[in-house]
This record gives structure tokens, sequence and C-alpha cells, in this order.
């Protein structure tokens, strides 16, 4: 009877095999930990976009949930003690107030009050000249960016800077107690404690910053791996919500070699 002999694995061969099964398993994790950083991201982008065009609804469709315990003075300042009959204010909710810092989002109720008469040529010079402009130190909404994403300035052309230099950004929406025509200001500058004079100074005809010139957005990845970092832009003299689109970095090289990149 001839000898039978049984081969199995050795032990090179079960190292080899176990070494290359848990490189697979860990590159199918590392593609997956990738892709939901990526998706966290844009999550973050799109939630930005959206606050921002949420602001031009909140301003056509005005809904008015004070009691009569609202009051509010000659400079537009409000409180929620001593008020009137319902109603019967001399102030009324002309906007919003949208300020950034990195990652921090307020939002504020804008009201105006009528302090003048004077015949005018424009809606913003109507503004600037009739009206004082405040925001509601009640009714103030504080939110984050998700995911430690947060926004930047562009990393070269239009309003690049050093990319260590904090971004902030406030953008202020009003709707013209004249006409009901729809505006767009911004300041490179947010405001902690918004004042009138704050207000005024970002009310600016033309396509300038303060003003109404084009701003973009860039919105910083961090920590999360992202190759291509997204910004939101908000056209110049923007009235819509159709006015504010996301862009990467390849859509915005298209359109020169000024054109801002993140």
């Amino acid at each position: 009877m001839g000898a039978h002999t049984q081969r199995g694995f050795t032990i090179i061969e079960t190292m080899l095999v176990l070494a290359i099964t848990g490189l697979l398993v860990a590159g199918v994790f590392v593609g997956i930990g990738t892709s939901i950083n990526v998706q966290r991201y844009r999550d973050s982008v799109q939630t930005l976009k959206s606050v921002i065009q949420t602001q031009y609804s909140e301003i056509t469709s005005v809904l008015n949930d004070r009691n009569n315990q609202w009051s509010c003075d000659g400079q537009a300042a409000t409180s929620d003690q001593g008020g009137v009959e319902r109603g019967q204010t001399d102030c009324v909710l002309l906007g919003r107030l949208v300020t950034i810092n990195q990652s921090d989002i307020t939002v504020y109720s804008v009201v105006g009050r009528q302090t003048g008469s004077a015949v005018t040529t424009n809606d913003i010079t109507s503004l600037t000249t009739n009206y004082v402009l405040n925001v509601s130190t009640v009714e103030v909404v504080n939110d984050s960016l998700e995911w430690g994403a947060a926004i930047a300035w562009p990393a070269s052309g239009t309003g690049s800077r050093t990319q260590t230099t904090p971004r902030e950004i406030a953008l202020l929406f009003i709707r013209s107690p004249d006409s009901g025509q729809i505006y767009t200001f911004s300041s490179d500058q947010a405001p902690d404690d918004p004042t009138p004079q704050t207000l005024r100074a970002m009310i600016v005809a033309g396509n300038q910053v303060p003003g109404q010139g084009e701003q973009t957005i860039c919105v910083t990845s961090n920590d999360l791996l992202v190759t291509d970092d997204y910004s939101i832009r908000i056209a110049s003299f923007a009235s819509v919500p159709n006015a504010v689109e996301t862009l990467t970095n390849d859509l915005l090289r298209q359109q020169g070699a000024t054109a801002p990149q993140c």
C-alpha cells in the first residue's frame, strides 16, 4: 500500500492570505469613509445654500406672530415688554440679516420705522433717507455649519485672501416698503451686535461690496478629506432664490483666470 501525503497551507501562505484580505477590507472601509465624508460636506454646503435662499421667502410671506406686548421705539429697537395694541406699531418687518462667522450662523429679523417722507428717485435712496432699520433682538436664530465645515476666502482670483484669514460675511435682505422689490446687500464684516448704523452702511447701490456686488463664499471641508471644495455664489443685484447657486472649482475655472477659486 503506497503512502499518501496530504498538503495544507503553510504559515507563510496563511499569513499572505490574511494580509491581502486585511488590505482589501481596509480599502473598502477607507472608500466608505471617504464617501461618507464627501456626502457630509455636500450636505453642509446645501444647508448653507438653503439658509440663504430661505430668506427670500421669509420676507415675501411675512408671518406676524407677535402679541400686543411688543413695542418699537424711534430707532426701530424692539422689545417684548410694554407694547401697544397688536397691529398699531409704527415699525414694520422689512427683511432679514444673516451673519456668518466661519461656521457660526446668526439670523435676525430686520425692522424698519419711517422717519421721513422725502420724495426720492429710487427704493434704495428712500430706504436710506426715510427709514431707520434695526434688528429684532428678541427674534434671533443661532445655528452652525455641520460636520466641521466653515466659510473661507477664495484662494485665488477675485476676492482672494490668505487662506489663514478667517472669513465672515453679512447678508442683508430687504423688501422695499415703497415698491415691494427685494434687494440683497452684503458686507465682508459680520457684526456681533448689529446696529442701525451697521445696516445703513450695507445699503449701497451698485455692483460693489458693501452693496449689491456678487459674493463667492467658499466652503472649506477642513478635516473631511474632500479634494474639491464647493462655493456658494450670490449674483450681483440678487432678488430671488435662483440668484444663489452652488459651484465647483471646475465651473469657476471655466469662467476665466480672474474668477475666484476655492
